[in-house]
């Protein structure tokens, strides 16, 4: 008897396979849900005392920082003109008799003598008269009081004056003519001295400023009566006027324009 051998059908044959390959896709675990509770069960919590790290982000590029240019310093200022104030001896006579004159207004005309050695101006001024003040020089005012030699009463009358810049001097001199006041001022800003007496022996005699040629015409209240000046010496004379607009501010305080004796002078 012959035995034949079972062959499996197709139907059969792919039964096989799909039931392999399904044992082969199942989990080994038995217990899957448990499994996955065990893992969760595993995981380590964070630390609540530790900070979480936190990851920031790059620093952006550093920029350095260049403080501002700063402007640029002024020129210096042009050199100005240097003067010196230093002092020298008070020159013998015979060096003023060895120097020629120099130029002080009105001078010649009072016939006063006018020389300077250095910074040391001297003024002499003969006179015949006597009495009434005759021969007599007074510093009315001066920025260098202490350093002024005068000789009075004994002709002639002198005066030596320290001739400075920044200086300002102002003195009478009492002559044949009269008194006659003498300025002598250097202003700091000033190439030279200015230096001339207010008016000449014989001043032209006026009313009111319009009479002279200077516009100003000024009263001498012990002759009573005026003449004619550049400047009038406010401590020996005061200015006529016609009207308060005439009148200067004297000493802080505006004069007023006033009659007196036949004048109209600012008081």
């Amino acid at each position: 008897m012959v035995r034949t051998r079972n062959k499996l059908t197709p139907l059969a044959t792919a039964l096989v396979i799909g039931v392999v390959l399904i044992g082969g896709c199942k989990n080994d675990d038995p217990h899957p849900r448990r499994s996955k509770r065990h893992a969760e069960s595993n995981q380590v919590d964070p630390d609540p005392g530790v900070p979480p790290v936190v990851t920031l982000p790059p620093p952006a590029e550093l920029t350095t920082y260049a403080p501002p240019t700063p402007p640029p310093e002024p020129p210096p200022p042009p050199p100005t003109q240097q003067h010196d104030t230093s002092r020298s001896p008070v020159p013998a006579p015979s060096e003023y008799d060895a120097r020629g004159e120099v130029t002080v207004r009105h001078s010649s005309s009072l016939r006063c003598e006018t020389k300077k050695v250095r910074e040391w101006l001297r003024v002499r001024c003969p006179y015949t008269v006597t009495g009434g003040g005759g021969g007599e020089v007074r510093v009315v005012r001066s920025t260098h009081t202490g350093e002024i030699r005068t000789k009075s009463y004994s002709s002639p009358m002198e005066a030596i004056i320290p001739v400075l810049p920044g200086s300002s001097h102002n003195l009478t001199f009492m002559g044949d003519w009269g008194r006659r006041t003498l300025r002598v001022d250097w202003p700091v800003s000033a190439a030279q001295a200015l230096m001339y007496f207010d008016q000449p022996a014989t001043a032209q005699s006026c009313r009111v400023p319009s009479d002279c040629p200077t516009n100003v015409c000024c009263f001498n209240p012990v002759a009573k009566e005026g003449f004619c000046a550049t400047e009038c010496d406010v401590g020996n004379t005061t200015f006529t006027c016609r009207t308060d607009a005439d009148c200067p501010v004297v000493f802080g305080r505006k004069t007023r324009c006033l009659p007196i004796v036949g004048y109209k002078i600012c008081q």
